[in-house]
């Protein structure tokens, strides 16, 4: 399954959000005295979250989480966190339960999607200090087309796109299913770009900031955000999960983060990576 449960459905109908639990814990003084935060990051999940070429943790979130922990006088223990089907699956089994064969949980989850526009559907979890806003966009090659291309493009030519995913769901339903002969499925995004910079397909409809990271350095291939009518959703916040019964380590770690994005550091690790943080809106 895609990365954040990108499962199609799961990501029109459903964020994860909560509130922070009054009781007091020890959470934070347990943190501090082990002198690491857990951070739980999608896995291969570039720019995000990936292993290099020596097997070390690096990406976008992995930088946050590595500021985060030093801004708190910790050293980040980056936890790769499989997609599992849903959000729901994701938070538990990084934050609140674990996993059933084990491992443990973290401290907290970057990359989570976080809107209250939706029903609380993780009470276990908090998911504030949004630091991030991510877009459905549509990557092609100049070449091919005449001007930035419309959804309209698509009833001639083929487009690729992330199987199960906000994207593939749209392409699928978009204009009475006049595009469905003309989109192309890929396991990843990754696959689908690849195609595109072969000259198999002339498009990719995905995430921005993964198109974005994905296209760098290709001359002849540009990027657009896509607006999407009706129910579905093209953009989302995203933020960090704790547990909610963590509520003093819940409001450090938040009011950190907060902190990184008015500072401007989040931008700037954004920027090391050759991509642009979209502010919240």
């Amino acid at each position: 399954m895609s990365r954040y449960a990108l499962t199609g459905v799961c990501l029109l109908l459903l964020f994860a959000s909560g509130t922070v639990g009054a009781e007091p814990d020890e959470s934070l003084e347990r943190v501090q005295a082990s002198g690491v935060l857990n951070v739980a990051v999608y896995d291969d999940f570039p720019p995000f979250s990936r292993r290099d070429d020596k097997g070390r943790a690096a990406g976008i979130d992995v930088d946050i989480a590595r500021e985060l922990a030093k801004r708190m006088g910790l050293k980040a223990a980056i936890r790769f966190q499989p997609a599992d089907e849903s959000v729901d699956d994701d938070l538990r089994n990084a934050i609140w339960k674990g996993h059933y064969i084990g491992g443990g949980v973290a401290d907290v989850m970057l990359h989570v999607p976080a809107d209250p526009r939706f029903t609380v559907t993780v009470p276990q979890v908090v998911v504030d200090s949004v630091y991030y806003m991510e877009d459905v966009a549509l990557a092609y090659d100049q070449r091919d087309f005449d001007g930035a291309p419309g959804i309209g493009a698509f009833t001639t030519a083929p487009v690729g796109v992330e199987i199960e995913t906000i994207a593939d769901l749209y392409l699928l339903s978009a204009l009475n299913g006049q595009l469905r002969d003309n989109v192309r499925h890929y396991h990843r995004l990754a696959q689908a770009v690849s195609a595109m910079i072969e000259d198999e397909i002339p498009a990719v409809m995905g995430h921005r900031a993964e198109l974005q990271g994905l296209i760098a350095g290709q001359d002849n291939l540009a990027m657009h955000n896509v607006s999407i009518p009706g129910v579905m959703i093209s953009s989302w916040p995203l933020g960090a999960a704790v547990k909610s019964s963590n509520a003093a380590l819940a409001g450090v770690v938040l009011s950190t983060l907060k902190n990184m994005v008015d500072d401007g550091a989040v931008d700037a690790i954004f920027a090391a990576h050759g991509a642009t943080r979209e502010p919240i809106r």
